[in-house]
């Protein structure tokens, strides 16, 4: 496997945004996966254009898995911004029937936002895991969990 360099996303110097993060991001197609970590305040909108550059990015493959990495970021979701995320994914037509999407929350209040999202991603949430773990988010999705490639 070749080592693949993360890229980077900035947030934009938007108006009126009192919220910074910045998202790195890395295709490992030898093992079909996307891993994607956020840093900083992570708004909904922040999210979600940030998943759009991605999808725009050389290299990304829609049909592969996801590791989403929060570790180093806190998720300024509301619960109305839960639901307008699984609205959204559906406009897009996502689907999760030949993917695996894993994520890694840094805390309680996090992990408590992620699962939120999973429940309302209906049907598709046996292929959608929320954990705290780095190991078992590797495992669950065919990485090595002592040879990780979360490192920036």
């Amino acid at each position: 496997m070749e080592n693949l360099e993360f890229r980077r996303i900035m947030s934009p110097k938007a108006k009126n945004s009192v919220t910074h993060f910045s998202c790195d991001f890395k295709f490992i197609p030898d093992f079909d996966c996307a891993i994607i970590q956020f840093h900083g305040d992570v708004r909904a909108v922040d999210f979600l254009s940030s998943i759009e550059d991605i999808e725009q990015a050389p290299g990304y493959d829609s049909s592969h898995n996801r590791l989403i990495d929060y570790r180093n970021a806190s998720l300024m979701f509301s619960v109305v911004d839960v639901a307008a995320m699984t609205s959204w994914a559906k406009t897009k037509k996502y689907t999760y029937q030949h993917r695996k999407v894993v994520h890694i929350a840094q805390n309680d209040a996090d992990f408590g936002i992620l699962r939120m999202l999973m429940a309302h991603s209906g049907s598709f949430s046996d292929n959608v895991l929320v954990t705290r773990s780095e190991s078992e988010a590797l495992a669950w999705i065919g990485l090595n969990p002592n040879a990780s490639p979360l490192a920036i």
